[in-house]
């Protein structure tokens, strides 16, 4: 699933094609949304928040997700697969796989910028309150939760929790205060090292944690399991990575 760090790229190429302030003159693909909603709408503004992609049009605004395989591409032809495919004159925008939600709310009303991770408005004292509220959850869930890491994802969770030296096990409330503003500033950091190391095409061989079979650290074996509530993949060092444990009956539900 695209994270983050690739929705702020995706978003800075279309603002290079300068197709603000511009009205859609086509508009084809396989979404109600397609057919009904953008021809000849204007686009005001381009945005995102965590793994969502915000195109503003005057009266709603067209959210566009991902999922785990979605993909774009821009100038390309379209082949008859596309979700949509929208034409500002001579600019073309293909969107594959994605979920497409048409929205007439404000969007103040829906987003706190405040959680989203690339954001200049990204709060870290808001997104501790919100994890110290939930002493019982693993951090490996919490880095997952778009609530407070908007845009964080699987890479960026396993490699945060390894830099920050915190087993994915580990809960919240057992997890000292000054080593949860560690891995907040970590998941931001490497939110921004991902975006500059994307760009550069040199992401995979930058990683120290996720899909490696030794920790770079110790030199022994890296575990590789499915942890938390999400059930999704860890890649973790026992050795360097503390387990931060606390009693059941010390913990609030």
């Amino acid at each position: 699933m695209p994270e983050g760090p690739i929705i702020a790229i995706f978003k800075e190429r279309l603002k290079a094609l300068h197709v603000e302030g511009k009205a859609i003159t086509k508009v084809t693909g396989i979404t109600e949304i397609a057919s009904q909603k953008l021809l000849h709408a204007k686009l005001i503004e381009i945005k995102s928040w965590g793994k969502h992609l915000l195109l503003c049009f005057e009266q709603f605004t067209i959210r566009i997700h991902l999922m785990m395989s979605g993909a774009y591409t821009i100038n390309g032809l379209p082949n008859g697969s596309e979700d949509i495919s929208l034409t500002f004159d001579s600019q073309i925008v293909n969107i594959y796989s994605a979920s497409l939600v048409y929205i007439t709310r404000n969007l103040e009303e829906i987003y706190d910028w405040s959680a989203d991770i690339m954001s200049p408005s990204w709060n870290p004292e808001a997104a501790l309150r919100k994890l110290i509220k939930k002493p019982a959850t693993f951090i490996c869930d919490a880095i997952l939760d778009q609530s407070v890491f908007a845009g964080a994802g699987n890479i960026i969770k396993n490699e945060a929790l390894f830099r920050s030296k915190v087993h994915p096990l580990s809960r919240i409330g057992a997890v000292p205060k000054p080593k949860l503003r560690e891995i907040i500033d970590e998941v931001r950091n490497y939110s921004f090292d991902f975006y500059r190391w994307k760009k550069e095409r040199t992401l995979i061989q930058r990683w120290l944690a996720y899909s490696k079979e030794t920790c770079p650290r110790c030199h022994i074996p890296m575990v590789k399991m499915e942890t938390g509530k999400t059930k999704r993949l860890d890649y973790f060092c026992v050795s360097c990575q503390c387990l931060y444990k606390v009693a059941q009956s010390e913990l609030e539900f």
